[in-house]
Parts: structure tokens; sequence; C-alpha cells
């Protein structure tokens, strides 16, 4: 027995009709768990740097500046200078820097 176009397409559209009016509990569309909801957040026991650990910092880098006898410690935008003062600077046309005597 052979099968034409026009009734393979019926059929497959009575199939897809079909799953689709099974998967309706009153009125409500069974909708896949949305895999987000299971997800815990990695970053809600972080909190800030503080002051005062920024200050550490960069008494540590005095520290270690007057060891190497070096007069100055010149930070250039970036990851160094937000290590040291927070502060979040990329480079640019301006100069942007922090000096630790």
């Amino acid at each position: 027995m052979s099968i034409r176009r026009r009734d393979f397409i019926n059929l497959t559209g009575m199939a897809a009709a079909t799953s689709m009016v099974t998967g309706f509990k009153a009125g409500v569309v069974n909708q896949p768990m949305d895999p987000n909801q299971a997800l815990e957040s990695m970053t809600a026991d972080v909190v800030p740097i503080a002051q005062a650990e920024r200050e550490e910092r960069i008494a540590k880098a005095q520290r270690l500046l007057a060891e190497n006898k070096m007069d100055a410690l010149i930070l250039d935008c970036g990851t160094s200078l937000n290590y040291f003062t927070g502060i979040r600077w990329w480079p640019s046309e301006r100069t942007m820097v922090a000096i630790i005597p």
C-alpha cells in the first residue's frame, strides 16, 4: 500500500495537533521547567571589599617599597588601580594614575 503526500501531511498535522491538545491540562500548557530556576546564586555570600582592606593593601605596598629602596609606585589604569583604590578606570585619552609614595 502506498501513501500519498497529501495523506501523509494530513496524518502528521493531526498527530501534531493531538499531541498539543493532550498537553493542555485545565487550560494550562505543560511548560518544561526553566533550568535557571534550579540554579543557586554563587555571589549570595560575597561582601564588598572594605576601605580597611584597601588601606592594608596600600600599607603592605609601602612596606615592600621601603624594603626594596623604592620611592613610589605608580599605578596606571586597569586592575592594579582597582585593586588598591577601588577605582575602575580603563585606558582612554585621559591619563588616570595613582601614586603610592
